[in-house]
């Protein structure tokens, strides 16, 4: 094969980005070797075939190396994600809700506790 013609190769499988078909390729390459060894030796074209399987190879090592990499990557930001604006409204909101309730609690309480003071006032006061 020519240098020009191999390099056309190379350089298209570097731009593949589907593992699963560089895979497929893979294998239909490692049959083609299998059934035509003898040929392949022959015509001195064993080496630039098994190049060409060779840089297959190492695309799926990059592209697993890849997808790993955005995985983890990507665990990494869930668990250091900073709160969005959003939950932090929300929780504002819920935050200042509950204190709001709680104020409300105890005004009642006060309230409760200011009427049993008076109706003790009346009461000494009735006597």
């Amino acid at each position: 094969m020519s240098e020009v013609y191999l390099q056309v190769i190379h350089k298209n499988i570097m731009k593949m980005t589907n593992r699963w078909t560089l895979m497929k390729i893979e294998n239909q390459i490692e049959e083609y070797i299998k059934q035509n060894e003898q040929i392949l030796f022959q015509n001195g074209t064993i080496e630039d075939v098994l190049d060409i399987r060779d840089t297959i190879i190492t695309r799926i090592s990059q592209l697993r190396r890849e997808e790993l990499l955005k995985s983890y990557t990507e665990e990494r930001e869930k668990r250091e994600e900073p709160e969005k604006p959003e939950e932090s409204k929300s929780k504002s909101k819920t935050y200042q809700f509950q204190k709001y309730y709680c104020l409300i609690e105890k005004k009642i309480q006060l309230e409760r506790e200011l009427h049993a003071i008076n109706n003790e006032l009346l009461l000494v006061l009735a006597k």
